[in-house]
């Protein structure tokens, strides 16, 4: 906040500034909004419980990846049967909290884990799963406490409105009522309207809709005070940086909160840094405020040098289409929000990793509770007496109105008085979903919503602050946690039980003369998801399968020494054949080199068979 006493201040800036300052004794308190995050873990309890699971089970680890901009711990917990050798396996990673609002992915993240420890231990033996299940832990306890900001990004100081200074007019909870929320008036001189009341629901403020001629009343303000007397209001404040457009792939250069530079964070320069040193990350759900799973990304968008898409890959259309079937299957989920993916994590993951998986809000809104049916109880031994005073009570009703509509004038008494239509509904897909959120807070008993009330403000007069509680439409109650874990858990396991599973067939030796061999072998994909995605293949990434014969180059007549395997789709078959000039008996070795599927070697020799034989089986050594 500025301070009057600054000298380098014009008179009018300082009178502001000194308005603004004598607020601080003259806060019109509110009642408390609603604790959106009531029940949900903390840092320090997040790490507690970490701790607790990893001393639990040897199936389970915590360590850390980083340290967040304020020195907070960047939790990760490793979930593997041999926890020596969990690089080794085919990796999931879970991933929460990247936006400092959205709590729920954290308690479904660790929950999850619980769950995979101590119903699903066999499945560890196979898999790894990499749990990252708070990537903004400053964002996130920014919003706890005595003040729920909505702050979405890290906590860098920003000069957002280019004027030298840092985080100098952000908002402030005016009427004290532990929430940063809206502020709205009919302006006069000092702003132009851009907003209206909507006519189905007064409380509902949505932008106007000038092409069907509707014409703005209001302006919609964030709850501050214009500190620098630049004439905006809540402009610069300490939002930070979003982590989630702060990645590489579609990064919004000029965007807000995207960001000085891709990865100028200490948070997400750590959680790429975690993903390019764990290659064996085959397949990666993100729990944030983007959905890629409910709405499949479009296949056809390309950036404007037409080469990289802005959705998925054509080729990963079908996959992604069954992905989607899948989760709404497994969760239950219909419902989800479209946002820009522009620098997000996920799209990063999908388009320069190649990692098959995609991004949740774990939690869409609900619909209304419906009100439970009551019958009418009555005290004993009052029934006849209470069924005689209702008869009484109608009857004369009945008698007033007789009597009333015999003395009316004729044309009154023939005419009904007709009812006004109900407003239509106008703004748009946007609009329609603000109001259906508001008809849930409603069935809830109206906690999501703050109702207009009047507050002097020391520069704009009489304002009226309210709107929506921030984190509210994307947090459920505590008590609705385990069960959207659940959910969220079944999806998961589907995925992994469908993960790719390349079988060695042969290899198979035939002798066709003295020390001239033939040797076969193929790789075929048994799971029922590819090896990577088509935008892996294309884009390439991440390194392929390797197969690397173990013979000396002047030894091999026909044939790759050294051949890559981009990908292999469901069912997708590979065949290998080699000539090899060698002695019978020669021992040879085939490698198979895969980061995320793991890399076997394959041992035989040389046999003196004049017809084709199987040779004992591959000693695989993982």
């Amino acid at each position: 906040m500025l301070d009057s006493s600054v000298t380098w201040l014009t008179p009018a800036v300082a009178a502001i500034a000194a308005a603004c300052a004598s607020t601080a004794t003259t806060v019109q308190e509110a009642p408390r909004v609603h604790d959106v995050y009531a029940g949900y873990l903390d840092h320090a309890a997040l790490g507690a419980r970490l701790t607790s699971l990893a001393a639990e089970s040897d199936r389970a680890s915590v360590a850390t990846y980083g340290t967040s901009g304020a020195g907070r711990a960047l939790w990760c917990l490793t979930l593997a049967g041999d926890q020596a050798r969990a690089g080794e396996r085919p990796a999931l990673l879970l991933t929460a909290g990247l936006d400092g609002r959205h709590a729920v992915g954290t308690e479904v993240a660790v929950r999850i884990a619980e769950r995979l420890v101590r119903e699903h231990a066999a499945l560890l033996d196979h898999v790894t799963v990499y749990v990252l299940p708070l990537a903004n832990p400053d964002g996130a306890m920014h919003n706890r406490g005595a003040l729920n900001r909505g702050h979405v990004g890290t906590l860098r100081p920003l000069d957002r409105d280019r004027d030298g200074l840092l985080d100098e007019d952000a908002p402030r909870d005016l009427d004290g009522d532990g929430a940063l929320l809206g502020l709205r008036l009919v302006p006069g001189l000092e702003h132009t309207p851009t907003h209206v009341v909507d006519a189905t629901d007064p409380r509902l403020l949505r932008p106007a809709d000038a092409k069907s001629g509707e014409v703005a009343t209001h302006v919609l303000l964030a709850e501050a005070l214009d500190q620098d007397g630049d004439g905006a209001f809540g402009e610069d404040g300490d939002d930070g940086v979003d982590l989630d457009r702060n990645f590489m792939h579609l990064w919004p250069e000029h965007g807000v909160g995207a960001g000085p530079h891709q990865l100028s964070e200490a948070e997400s320069h750590a959680l790429a840094t975690f993903v390019l040193e764990h290659r064996n990350i085959g397949f990666a759900l993100t729990y944030g405020r983007h959905d890629s799973l409910v709405n499949p990304l479009p296949s056809d968008g390309v950036d404007i040098n037409r080469e990289v898409v802005t959705g998925i890959d054509k080729g990963d259309a079908e996959l992604y289409a069954e992905l989607s079937k899948l989760f709404r299957e497994t969760t239950g989920q219909t419902r989800a929000p479209k946002v820009d993916l522009a620098g997000s994590f996920h799209a990063w993951l999908y388009a320069q990793r190649g990692v098959i998986g995609g991004a949740t809000v774990v939690w869409g809104r609900p619909e209304p509770v419906a009100p439970e049916a009551t019958e009418a109880t009555e005290a004993p031994g009052e029934g006849e007496s209470a069924d005689a005073a209702r008869e009484g009570e109608a009857e004369a009703a009945v008698e007033v109105a007789v009597d009333a509509a015999q003395d009316a004038p004729p044309e009154q008494a023939a005419e009904p008085v007709p009812e006004a239509p109900a407003p239509e509904p106008r703004g748009g897909p946007a609009a329609d979903e603000e109001r259906a959120w508001l008809t849930y807070s409603d069935s809830v008993g109206g906690v999501g919503f703050v109702p207009w009330r009047p507050f002097e403000h020391p520069t704009l007069g009489t304002v009226e602050i309210g709107g929506w509680v921030p984190g509210f439409t994307a947090n459920p109650p505590a008590s609705e946690l385990d069960a959207l874990a659940e959910k969220q858990l079944a999806f998961a396991l589907a995925l992994l039980e469908r993960r790719a599973d390349v079988v060695v067939h042969g290899p198979q030796v035939a002798r066709l003369a003295d020390g001239l061999y033939e040797v076969r072998l193929a790789l075929v994909n048994a799971g029922r998801l590819p090896t990577t995605t088509a935008m892996g293949a294309r884009a390439r990434p991440v390194l392929p399968t390797v197969v690397r014969l173990g013979v000396a180059p002047e030894n091999v007549l026909a044939g790759a020494i050294v051949e890559q395997v981009w990908r292999l789709a469901p069912g997708a078959r590979h065949d290998q054949v080699w000539t090899l000039r060698v002695p019978a008996g020669t021992p040879i070795e085939i490698a198979l080199l895969d980061d995320r599927l793991g890399d076997r070697s394959i041992r035989f020799t040389a046999d003196e068979s004049t017809t084709p034989t199987i040779a004992p089986r591959a000693k695989e050594l993982r």
